[in-house]
């Protein structure tokens, strides 16, 4: 179950790239419409494909977002049987392996995630995927390239490039993808089957695909409900008798 613990959380993302030509003139396009949707509350239920050389493995899940702030999931493996709890805000994540009765929790700080998981991210990325919206300020992406049916975006940060590839059609983000400082690509997100609602439209299929470990994870949405109301038991009791792992920054 310890890899368990690894995979379960790589609904997760990367990191970095100079190397990328980005043209500072390149003209610049605030694409406002692509901003967050501000949604309170969501409930998303979810069925996870997990294929890597060593792991292969299947799992459903139950995901509570409350805004950017923080995140909630339940991990159920054959027959419904709870395998895992993920609870996670800005300032600190905590997962608890029901199997092994062990706890791994820190801050939730990029660096503290690659070290638990070898994945370099920080919350709101993980939430601006599950919701198909932009990783970070919509208005620091640039123009980068002008397709046949969509158009993508770039954003330079300190160690790396953000993309995004956006479909006028759909009215949805196809692709995100981050590069390194060697312009290797650290992963790679593909985006399909939209449905739109009141709040906004999210991609129903999400293909994760992670280079460095050489695996990639499907995740299918079964059910979206977005709600004003609060979400109940957001958080959850570590037992007492759980071993605790710590991670710091």
């Amino acid at each position: 179950m310890k890899k368990v613990t690894f995979i379960l959380l790589l609904i997760t993302l990367l990191a970095g790239c100079k190397s990328v030509k980005l043209d500072e003139k390149q003209e610049t396009e605030h694409i406002f419409h692509l901003q967050r949707k501000n949604i309170d509350y969501i409930n998303i239920k979810a069925d996870f494909k997990v294929e890597f050389p060593d792991f292969n493995q299947s799992f459903s899940s139950d995901i509570n977002i409350a805004g950017y702030d923080s995140l909630n999931m339940t991990i159920y493996g054959p027959f419904g049987i709870t395998v895992g709890r993920l609870y996670a805000d800005k300032k600190e994540f905590v997962f608890y392996n029901v199997f092994e009765n062990s706890v791994i929790q820190g801050n939730s700080y990029a660096k503290s995630f690659e070290k638990a998981l070898k994945i370099n991210l920080s919350l709101p990325d993980l939430i601006s995927v599950l919701v198909n919206e932009v990783m970070g300020n919509a208005e620091e992406y640039k123009k980068y390239e002008e397709r046949k049916e969509s158009v993508v975006y770039a954003k330079r940060t300190d160690y790396s490039i953000d993309f995004i590839e956006y479909s006028h059609q759909k009215n949805g983000i196809l692709r995100y993808q981050r590069k390194d400082e060697a312009n290797e690509k650290i992963f790679d997100v593909l985006c399909e089957d939209f449905e739109t609602t009141k709040s906004g439209v999210f991609a129903k299929v999400i293909n994760i695909q992670i280079p460095e470990h050489k695996g990639q994870m499907k995740i299918s949405f079964d059910k979206i409900v977005v709600s004003p109301n609060k979400i109940e038991q957001f958080r959850f009791k570590v037992p007492g008798s759980a071993k605790i792992i710590e991670f710091a920054e």
